[in-house]
């Protein structure tokens, strides 16, 4: 819709007023106005509510009837002691066919009591009093819980000095729309808004919402317009109108800090986390992930404390109950520190069950060595002689690896190794070593982990037990023949 013209001037808005408005002369009779301009033609109006004027700063008129032709809108300067509106000029609006128009408020001071009028060019102004929304607010955000509280609010408004949230707040980033805010009116905080933004840092905008909606029923006072000189000026209803958006203020949500080192030994089978973090883990199950990490007590989150310094076995974050999940993923995080920052992103750690030794291929029955379990692969072990055809001087084994771009770790002892035993040997792929045993313990294997390839270290599992053979009776030498007597 468009603005049809403008008039402006005293004489020319009173000559307005009597052509278009029925209004009385300069010696009439005291009287209230009639044939006001209905408040019911503001967007949107319910008996039972008051009317809302729209989207916060465009105000809807529609045409009380058919034969409106024009909507007549003009912005007053109030005196608080006469109680009058002076408004110099007035736009008018040509009705279109969709039966109404649509003003713009945005030029106001959103901070300060505006007085506005509307009227068609057959009644009486209606008057609206906007009244000044939020002028300032403080803003502190907690990162660490997700809450911003607002505080010491103070009102641009003269008419409504205490100055409260009205019907709300919002908020906006440096190039978005504007959102509502869920605000606890009676604590002053919004909480659980913006974990989203922590991500990559934010700058945030929040102000109080628009509130333009007109009671249902005028204020008790009156108002009267500047320009009427008589001696008992004609008075009109006032409406309280609400308030347009409040003044921004912006507050910076800093970028969450990158998460901690996780020390990851694939040769070991271990994992290392730092001190002071948090982590979860989240357990193949099927096709999905499930997160089985315990529930906090006291947060009531499935994210655990670390208090472990030392290394511990991949083995052990898969670990349900009596379940242990082949594959998985560790998240480590750093604790928020209470008041200032929020927890830090997540390092991520892709997890793999130890898996049992099945790779040996013999263990030679000649040498005594008791096998466990069903064979299939390409490591023997073998026990070594001396020279001399003796196993007591040696008391030692030989394994040879014979499986391609796999190294293995091996262990002799009287019980099995822990994940993280520390003395262990390495025989690489394609390769053969000699190790040092003793009768009764027992040989521990496993595939050993691979740093390059990010493969985590077997299970070590018992491929046998140590039993010397004894070593070999000599064949006694037979004696010479006697030499015969000369």
């Amino acid at each position: 819709m468009r603005i049809k013209r403008v008039l402006q001037g005293t004489a020319l808005t009173a000559l307005a007023a009597a052509a278009w408005m029925g209004a009385g002369t300069v010696d009439a009779a005291a009287a209230d106005a009639d044939n006001v301009f209905p408040v019911k033609s503001l967007f949107y109006y319910h008996e039972d509510e008051e009317v809302s004027l729209g989207d916060g700063q465009t105000l809807f008129v529609n045409a009380p009837d058919s034969t409106t032709k024009e909507i007549i809108f003009g912005v007053g300067t109030y005196n608080a002691n006469k109680k009058t509106v002076k408004i110099t000029s007035w736009d008018v609006y040509d009705v279109e066919e969709n039966g109404y128009v649509e003003i713009d408020l945005s030029k106001l001071n959103n901070t300060k009591d505006n007085y506005i009028a509307i009227k068609s060019e057959s009644t009486n102004p209606v008057y609206i009093r906007i009244t000044g929304s939020i002028k300032s607010q403080k803003l502190k955000y907690a990162a660490d819980t997700d809450t911003l509280t607002i505080s010491d609010l103070k009102t641009g408004s003269k008419a409504v000095t205490t100055a409260k949230a009205g019907k709300g707040w919002e908020y906006r980033t440096s190039y978005g729309n504007w959102e509502t805010l869920d605000v606890d009116e009676n604590k002053g905080t919004a909480t659980n808004c913006f974990s989203n933004y922590q991500g990559q840092g934010a700058s945030i905008y929040v102000r109080a919402a628009a509130n333009l909606a007109i009671g249902k029923s005028p204020l008790p006072d009156k108002v009267k317009d500047a320009n009427d000189k008589s001696s008992t000026p004609t008075e009109y209803p006032l409406y309280e109108g609400g308030n347009l958006p409040g003044k921004e203020k912006k507050f910076s949500i800093k970028k969450q800090a990158n998460g901690p080192k996780v020390t990851i030994d694939y040769t070991k089978g271990t994992i290392k986390i730092p001190d002071k973090t948090e982590y979860r883990v989240f357990a193949a199950s099927g096709s999905a992930f499930e997160l089985i990490t315990p529930v906090d007590t006291a947060t009531k989150k499935q994210i655990a404390s670390n208090s472990n310094k030392d290394p511990q076995d991949v083995k052990t974050f898969l670990t349900n109950g009596t379940t242990v999940a082949s594959a998985g993923v560790i998240e480590v995080r750093k604790a928020a520190v209470s008041g200032k920052t929020a927890p830090s992103k997540w390092t991520r750690v892709d997890l793999a069950a130890p898996k049992a030794f099945t790779d040996m291929d013999k263990i030679d029955a000649t040498a005594n060595v008791a096998t466990s379990g069903t064979v299939n692969g390409k490591v023997t072990v073998d026990y070594d002689k001396d020279k001399n055809g003796k196993f007591s001087k040696k008391n030692s084994i030989t394994i040879t690896n014979s499986i391609a771009k796999k190294d293995i770790n091996v262990v002799v002892a009287g019980s099995k190794p822990s994940a993280t035993e520390k003395k262990f040997t390495t025989i690489k792929a394609t390769k053969s070593k000699s190790i040092k045993v003793t009768n009764g313990n027992t040989i521990y294997i496993r595939t050993a982990g691979n740093k390059n390839e990010a493969e985590w270290a077997g299970e070590y599992t018992a491929v046998g037990k140590i039993a010397i053979p004894a070593d070999p009776t000599p064949t006694p030498t037979a004696a010479p023949a006697a030499t015969p007597a000369s």
